[in-house]
């Protein structure tokens, strides 16, 4: 089963079982249990920790629809300090993934 992470703001380090997977948004294949086969759920311990500390868990459920991928969303508590730092942190993740995008366009416009 494939599920979709992402966090608001995006950026968060996502964790599954204290081990960090990546940063929002990203895209994880999950093993199924057997017991979670059984049960027709898996069972995800997954959190979501921004720069600036701020923290967002779940412990999800996740239906097991044959073939079908699974999204868990991360938002950001309004009440945790820092938010300058998390959009700021967003705002540069943005940048990359656009600065990337035209290093590509160009690499085909050169023929490289």
């Amino acid at each position: 089963m494939i599920i979709t992470i992402n966090s608001e703001p995006s950026g968060a380090l996502i964790y599954l079982d204290n081990k960090v997977l990546g940063s929002a948004p990203l895209e994880h294949v999950v093993l199924l249990s057997s017991k979670g086969k059984s049960q027709g759920y898996e069972r995800l311990n997954v959190y979501a920790v921004w720069p600036s500390g701020a923290r967002s868990e779940t412990g999800a459920n996740v239906p097991l629809n044959a073939g079908g991928n699974q999204k868990i969303t991360f938002a950001r508590s309004s009440n945790a300090s820092g938010l300058n730092i998390d959009l700021s942190h967003e705002a540069k993740i943005r940048e990359g993934r656009a600065k990337a995008t035209q290093d590509g366009l160009n690499a085909k416009t050169n023929g490289n």
